[in-house]
């Protein structure tokens, strides 16, 4: 595994691990874990009844609207080091969050929650990946395998377990929107390493997330109205269970499930907080095939198997020595 603060740049707070795990934060982490997992399910049960231009902003939106005021005192003391760097985190918050959450529902949208879930936790792998792209990691045999081992299990969930979707490219579209925003949030993780921004967590995550809002989200939902798409929260037609749906993801998945998470990595440290969101897409496939009735095939449990593998494999590889 590359590391928790290499999954979620959230943990990367100034608050130093505690010695000792405790209860609460391993609860925390655990409830994160299945309220993250859940997000694809929940927004899977409402793609006919919510647009998806609607989901991705209001969820968010609502979210804020009860972050911004509870984190105000944190925002004023960073404001000097947030006007030092925010054009870097307008553009980080559009594409690794906006973009990201765009595609990241489109995914459940367009495909089953169980895939989307698995695609999803290949995140860490595009972290590698992009590093080194970017000149920021170096090449190591061990890694290199596990890269490889991660990307034949996503290969095997894309398409299905079937030689003749990969000879033909067939596949579902939810699946490539999955990925995208699989790859999407590790370049925003790895984007953090390239400046020192000095910002606190929460901070970092009210300005990034506002920036999504309205540098990608906005634009989204307004274009879904101006080509005549209609917003059942705007005409007063949601029925109570979609009010319900839509405010589950804005407070669970969104917003508590953040905090729950900040709390629990930077009271257990990054490297253990970690392997709790490998709960996620266990959570997932759990949920999806319990309520949405949605079947786990072999390809989906070899293919989970193999992108963990490649996961551990990564993480174990040790950097070469440099050369003097």
């Amino acid at each position: 595994m590359a590391g928790a603060d290499d999954l979620d740049p959230r943990v990367a707070t100034s608050s130093p691990p505690q010695s000792s795990p405790t209860i609460a934060a391993v609860m925390a982490l655990i409830a994160t874990a299945v309220l993250w997992g859940s997000n694809h399910v929940v927004a899977r049960a409402v793609h006919t009844d919510i647009p998806l231009p609607a989901v991705v902003l209001w969820r968010w939106v609502l979210s804020l609207l009860l972050l911004t005021p509870f984190v105000w005192p944190t925002l004023r003391k960073d404001w000097p080091n947030i006007r030092a760097n925010l054009l870097f985190l307008i553009y980080l918050g559009a594409i690794g969050v906006g973009l990201f959450s765009i595609f990241l529902l489109a995914g459940a949208y367009h495909s089953t929650a169980l895939e989307v879930g698995l695609l999803n936790s290949t995140t860490p792998v595009w972290v590698v990946f992009l590093s080194y792209a970017l000149g920021t990691a170096r090449s190591v045999w061990l890694r290199n395998i596990g890269i490889a081992t991660a990307l034949g299990g996503t290969c095997l969930i894309l398409f299905k377990g079937t030689l003749g979707n990969v000879f033909g490219l067939q596949f579902q579209l939810g699946n490539v929107w999955s990925l995208i925003a699989a790859i999407l949030f590790a370049w925003f993780t790895v984007a953090l390493k390239f400046r020192t921004l000095n910002i606190s967590v929460l901070s970092l995550t009210t300005i990034a997330a506002w920036s999504g809002v309205i540098g990608a989200m906005l634009p989204f939902y307004l274009h879904f109205l101006a080509t005549g798409g209609t917003d059942p929260f705007l005409t007063g037609e949601a029925a109570p269970n979609t009010v319900i749906a839509m405010l589950y993801l804005a407070l669970g998945p969104t917003l508590i499930a953040n905090l729950l998470w900040i709390f629990g990595a930077t009271r257990l440290g990054a490297a253990r907080a970690g392997p709790f969101l490998y709960l996620s897409p266990i959570t997932s496939t759990v949920l999806a095939a319990l309520f949405l009735g949605e079947r786990i095939a072999w390809f989906h449990l070899v293919g989970f198997a193999l992108i963990l593998l490649g996961l551990y494999l990564t993480n174990r590889a040790a950097d070469p020595p440099q050369r003097s």
